[in-house]
């Protein structure tokens, strides 16, 4: 599950790096690398995104999914096909009317 789109990527590997830190250290503080690349990442977003990316976290929700077959991967509810279509044209990341997840167009595997 990835993304063209260098903004979804970012906020996949930091998603998934803060994830993973989580259920490794269980309340124990990061690692100094850790901290590194998270405030790497943290830095390349914009700070809108980040807030909202940070609620969606707080609220234990999944804060960046994938949209496959116009559906939305973390509330498994149908986009409108129109939000889709223009999630094709445009150039920024998207976030679902019905959960508020960020959302972006998952590529197509390869047949």
């Amino acid at each position: 599950m990835s993304s063209n789109h260098p903004l979804a990527q970012d906020l996949q590997k930091l998603h998934a790096l803060l994830e993973s830190s989580e259920k490794e250290l269980k309340n124990q503080p990061l690692p100094d690398t850790t901290k590194r690349q998270v405030g790497k990442l943290r830095k390349r977003i914009p700070q809108p995104i980040l807030d909202h990316f940070d609620r969606m976290r707080l609220r234990g929700k999944k804060p960046i999914a994938p949209v496959r077959h116009a559906v939305c991967l973390a509330c498994h509810l149908q986009i409108p096909r129109g939000h889709v279509m223009n999630m094709h044209k445009a150039d920024e990341i998207d976030v679902c009317d019905n959960c508020g997840t960020f959302i972006f167009l998952e590529e197509a595997p390869p047949e």
